[in-house]
């Protein structure tokens, strides 16, 4: 199956803001249930994270491995060699902080992407509008 960003609403029919219910019909049961450290519920479809947040139980974020077929703005993270160069340049604006790349023009960080050991898997993360915002106060904007 082949995943889309649309940035700040969601992936192809799922959309932040739905519940937990809704999710289970698009996607089927999840693999397994979580709680993150912030006592967020994620739902874990193979590859696929489908985080809730705690305080609304609503549809806040996604989670990608790299196993999986997602394109942001035309370019396939995980396949395309260049992927990373591209997405930053169309970007405008990517932040760097704690070793992920933020791109706010698409809601996304893409983690493990400038680290070259193989032992650690890259990842992309779609986040809601208004989320990770003080990356662009600690972070370091990466000048292209």
């Amino acid at each position: 199956m082949k995943f889309i960003v649309e940035p700040y609403v969601g992936v192809n029919y799922l959309n932040f803001g739905m519940t937990q219910e809704e999710v289970i019909r698009r996607m089927g049961k999840p693999s397994a249930e979580t709680k993150n450290y912030f006592g967020d519920t994620s739902f874990l479809y193979f590859d696929i994270n489908i985080g809730f947040s705690k305080t609304n139980n609503l549809l806040s974020h996604f989670g990608f491995g790299e196993n999986i077929n997602i394109k942001v703005d035309d370019v396939n993270i995980f396949t395309d060699n260049e992927a990373l160069k591209k997405i930053m340049l169309l970007d405008g604006e990517p932040y760097k902080y704690k070793g992920d790349i933020y791109l706010f023009r698409y809601g996304v960080c893409l983690s493990e992407f400038l680290n070259n050991n193989e032992d650690y898997e890259k990842s992309l993360v779609v986040f809601m509008k208004g989320k990770n915002l003080d990356v662009k106060e600690k972070g370091e904007l990466i000048k292209l």
